[in-house]
């Protein structure tokens, strides 16, 4: 007897994914831009904040995701797109007033005050939406290789940038060349929302419109099969991105900006060079073998941080200083492989679900918890830096030793144990 294939999605749904590919091109550039790594590089070497006060501005923004789950019934009702089209213009009047305010009126309350307004765009409304979209627009059939399409593009994209970043700007970014960066992803925002708007404004299915969340929430904790397995790895997966990791390398080992822009070129190669292969194969393997792959290259990788020397310390150009970079840039690169499998894998994981009466209010206790899970993690980064306990890196032949990176490769460890004994127990 032989097994029913997954259905493959029709034409309709082809025209859409070709949509939502052009409309995603500019990836996570924007948040890059306001929450992300171009936003450390420009707070600590533009604007001059310290460690402490970026490291509690970040840890602060999840936060705000708890707020979300109230006005979810009133997002539910719309068309995927009208949200998505929202959360479009939010996060370009934060590029827009990052680019127009004159630098003295950024102070850590009005930089954390934007952050926190493009959160709301992101989070309540892009992010709210996003898995469901997904599901809408694709079959269980050919979901990994649309999958696939859609990171190659906005990966495509973003290596682009990086590349422009790390040939434009210098040592130290400085003003004139961020509002160039800012400007890039204004007009990368202005393309989505074209080919958002092409799209047509489907309503949501009726069994999620039907579902009202208000007063279901322990309800839905407790029945969700999405907040059980798929939750769990979202968190252990948050512990495997480590997100004070890019405030230690600027802040601590004093990378300079042209570094760090090399490194988001690593990071983004590897996706590149990956995604198309993930998509095309991860009908076939399935989440719980591409899990696997995911944690055990993972286990591997992290070690290579103990290469990386204080860049203030070591000669430009020297032994140390190629060692630590081009540990730096493979560690990047092979982590951008892993992750874009492990990103594969976690949608059409997520996406079993999401179309369940009560998945959209799940799929968003879930992100919820993820991101409250990072302000944690953030603020506990942040604790370690600021104590002053991690000192100076002691140099052990090719090997910078302390506290701080011994406690990172030791919570990662930990965590990826966990993280095989849970994906071994997914069903393909």
């Amino acid at each position: 007897m032989v097994a029913n294939r997954p259905s493959l999605s029709s034409p309709e749904q082809r025209l859409a994914q070709g949509h939502v590919i052009r409309s995603t091109l500019m990836g996570t550039l924007s948040k890059d831009m306001v929450t992300g790594p171009f936003l450390v590089a420009f707070a600590v070497q533009v604007v001059g904040f310290s460690n402490g006060q970026l490291s509690l501005m970040l840890s602060l923004l999840p936060l705000v995701i708890v707020l979300r789950y109230p006005v979810l019934d009133r997002i539910r009702v719309h068309p995927r797109r009208s949200v998505t089209l929202v959360a479009r213009a939010i996060q370009l009047t934060c590029l827009l007033l990052l680019a127009i305010l004159p630098q003295a009126w950024i102070t850590l309350p009005v930089l954390t005050g934007i952050a926190i307004l493009f959160v709301i765009g992101n989070e309540f409304l892009q992010n709210a939406v996003w898995t469901n979209l997904v599901a809408e627009v694709s079959a269980r059939g050919d979901r990994g290789r649309f999958l696939g399409r859609l990171r190659t593009g906005k990966q495509a994209t973003a290596l682009a940038f990086a590349l422009f970043g790390f040939l434009y700007v210098g040592d130290q970014l400085d003003r004139q060349e961020h509002r160039v960066l800012l400007a890039i992803v204004i007009l990368l925002l202005l393309n989505s929302a074209f080919w958002l708007s092409r799209m047509p404004s489907a309503p949501p299915p009726d069994e999620v419109r039907r579902f009202s969340g208000r007063g279901r929430f322990w309800h839905t904790l407790r029945t969700s099969p999405l907040l059980r397995r798929p939750l769990v790895l979202l968190l252990i997966n948050g512990v495997l991105h480590w997100p004070i990791l890019n405030v230690y390398l600027l802040g601590t080992l004093n990378m300079p900006a042209n570094l760090l822009m090399l490194n988001v070129v690593a990071g983004m190669l590897g996706p590149i060079f990956s995604v198309f292969l993930w998509g095309r194969s991860a009908d076939a393997l399935g989440e719980r073998r591409i899990y696997r792959i995911y944690f055990v290259g993972a286990l591997t990788l992290y070690p290579m941080l103990l290469l990386v020397p204080d860049f203030d310390a070591v000669t430009p150009g020297g032994r140390d200083w190629t060692i630590g970079l081009t540990a730096l840039l493979m560690f990047n690169f092979l982590m951008g492989i892993l992750d874009a499998g492990q990103l594969m894998a976690a949608s059409m994981y997520q996406s079993r679900y999401v179309t369940a009466g009560s998945g959209f209010h799940a799929i968003n206790i879930l992100t919820m918890a993820g991101q409250l899970f990072m302000s944690v993690l953030t603020a506990v980064g942040g604790l370690l830096l600021a104590t002053g306990t991690t000192g100076a890196a002691t140099a052990w032949g090719p090997l910078w030793i302390d506290i701080f990176r011994i406690a990172t490769i030791a919570i990662v460890t930990a965590t990826i144990v966990l993280g095989l004994a849970v994906a071994n127990g997914i069903e393909d």
